[in-house]
């Protein structure tokens, strides 16, 4: 496994990004390997064909849930529909996530969260670390695309 930087080599117009993108969609129902919330950790360990995905979900919902029983954390989440496959995963995403977790209990839309409802979104969906021989999925970014852009 590689220890190289990111570097940034330039930035995308949002009304280019969509051309950008589009090469780069998951259609779904699989995402990482399969159609499940979590890889085990084992096919994680023989190599991915890919340990990220872009999707442009259909019925995208934004939720804050009750915590577990035994925790007092609130868990923020996102319900999307890549390929007609129903996924709820964890929302780690450094903007989405505050806004949600200040929101409370309960379904939010954009609006509710301060963003673009007419906005077309995408999630990029990525691998936690491994928890009990499992890699659970989770949506680690949130993207904002000018409506039709």
């Amino acid at each position: 496994m590689g220890a190289s930087r990111w570097w940034r080599t330039g930035k995308v117009d949002p009304a280019e990004a969509v051309a950008v993108l589009s090469p780069h969609l998951v259609d779904g129902p699989v995402l990482l390997g399969n159609s499940g919330a979590a890889v085990p950790e084992e096919e994680t360990m023989r190599g991915m064909d890919a340990s990220l995905a872009l999707v442009r979900p259909e019925g995208t919902e934004f939720h804050l849930e009750q915590p577990w029983e035994g925790t007092s954390r609130l868990r923020p989440r996102v319900g999307f529909e890549p390929g007609g496959r129903r996924y709820d995963l964890a929302l780690t995403d450094y903007l989405v996530r505050p806004r949600l977790m200040n929101a409370g209990p309960g379904p939010h839309e954009l609006t509710d969260l301060g963003f673009d409802g007419d906005a077309d979104v995408y999630l990029t969906i990525s691998l936690a670390e491994a928890r009990e021989d499992w890699r659970t999925k989770l949506v680690a970014a949130v993207l904002f695309l000018p409506e039709g852009a």
